[in-house]
């Protein structure tokens, strides 16, 4: 018997002592399924076309630029064996005009560097390069995905070699080193509220009064840890409707988009409707704004 599959009857023993509905049962079919050829099976099935799932489906921005970042994983699909699993959602592409939205309303972009947290496929940093940012980078914990991010980064910039160069690094996004002291961060629902407190924390104070950072938070779930914290205050609030193109690929018509800012004072001034309230419609899943 292979290694691998020594592996994958060891784990379901023990899913079949423990039963799969607890905890420790789930901990280990999200190890049985990370397991090399487990993994590269359930992950080709997931991205099977659906046609009643929007997400499924390619969308535009994946024809546009001969990319591939549809699709939608759960985040046990997603395990990579560290401890930052537990705060993984699941992964879907942000719809490219939410985020330019956020995007054209932020001043000195050329000066900041773009960093998406939980990055998945890559799809944010590719919109990112459509701007000029000084740098832009992405990281994601699941090997699978950060390595179909990096085909895709180097497929956009073997087509556009004039624009920021990106990068990919596959790690856990609460201890990535920040490459710059002006950042623009994008999170699309990507994780828990644990991690994203621990990584709006370690953001602010790594600008501290001398940097500037704005944090973009796409769905955003757990705005209420931003709103919070002392260090950040609302730059916008807006709920942005889909391009036509882009709509009948995700589950609605458009999304919240709120942006925090922190670090030193800005000469530029917030939108009026900056404080709007954020109102959770799906527990867990979905954010609106009053």
């Amino acid at each position: 018997m292979s290694e691998a599959m020594a592996a994958i009857a060891s784990g379901l023993r023990k899913v079949t002592r423990l039963g799969w509905r607890g905890a420790d049962g789930r901990r280990h079919l999200a190890r049985i399924a990370a397991l090399g050829p487990v993994h590269h099976a359930l992950f080709a099935l997931r991205r099977l076309r659906k046609a009643d799932d929007p997400f499924s489906r390619t969308h535009p921005f994946d024809v546009e630029y001969g990319v591939r970042t549809s699709g939608f994983l759960p985040a046990w699909l997603l395990w990579s064996g560290s401890s930052a699993d537990a705060h993984s959602t699941a992964y879907a592409g942000c719809q490219p005009s939410c985020l330019r939205a956020a995007l054209r309303s932020l001043p000195g972009l050329e000066h900041s560097q773009f960093l998406d947290l939980g990055c998945g496929m890559g799809r944010a940093l590719i919109v990112a390069s459509e701007f000029p940012f000084a740098g832009i980078m992405g990281v994601e914990l699941s090997s699978a995905l950060a390595r179909t991010a990096g085909r895709n980064v180097r497929t956009v910039a073997a087509r556009h070699s004039l624009r920021t160069a990106m990068t990919v690094r596959q790690g856990d996004a609460s201890q990535v080193a920040f490459p710059s002291r002006h950042l623009v961060v994008f999170l699309y629902h990507s994780f828990g509220a644990a991690l994203v407190e621990t990584i709006a924390r370690r953001v602010a104070a790594h600008v501290g009064d001398g940097g500037e950072a704005f944090f973009i938070y796409e769905n955003p779930v757990h705005g209420a840890v931003l709103d919070a914290m002392a260090e950040y205050t609302r730059w916008s609030a807006a709920y942005v409707r889909h391009d036509p193109q882009e709509r009948g690929f995700g589950p609605e018509d458009g999304e919240a988009v709120v942006v925090w800012r922190a670090g030193r004072p800005g000469t530029a001034m917030p939108a009026a409707d900056a404080g709007r309230g954020i109102v959770i419609t799906k527990p867990g899943w979905r954010a609106e704004l009053l």
